[in-house]
C-alpha cells in the first residue's frame, strides 16, 4: 500500500519519519486495521513524551505532551479516505 502521513509536530518531535514509515508497514503487515493506525502512531507518540517527564535519576516534571494530530491517506486503496486521530495536548509546558 502507498500512504501518506500528516501529522502534526506533537508526532514529529518524537517520531522520525522514517519510523512513522516503518510502523505502519509493520501495522499493515500484522493486519492492524487501517482505521486504527492514526491512533496507534499517536499513542507510540504520547508515550515517547510521557517519557520526557522523568530525568535520569527518576524524578519527575510537571506532565507535559504536545497536541498530536495524525491523518493517513491509503493512496492506492481505492477512495481515497484520510483517517485521523487528534490527542489532546496537556495543557501544561516546561
Amino acid at each position: 500500500d502507498k500512504f501518506l502521513i500528516m501529522a502534526s509536530d506533537g508526532l514529529w518531535h518524537m517520531v522520525p519519519s522514517q519510523e512513522a514509515v516503518d510502523l505502519v508497514v509493520m501495522y499493515l503487515e500484522v493486519g492492524k486495521p487501517k482505521t486504527e493506525i492514526p491512533k496507534l502512531l499517536a499513542k507510540e507518540a504520547e508515550k515517547r513524551w510521557d517519557k520526557l517527564d522523568e530525568d535520569e535519576e527518576g524524578e519527575e516534571y510537571e506532565p507535559y505532551c504536545d497536541d498530536i494530530t495524525v491523518i493517513i491517506a491509503y493512496i492506492n486503496s481505492g477512495p481515497v479516505n484520510p483517517i485521523t486521530e487528534t490527542l489532546p495536548s496537556s495543557g501544561s509546558q516546561r
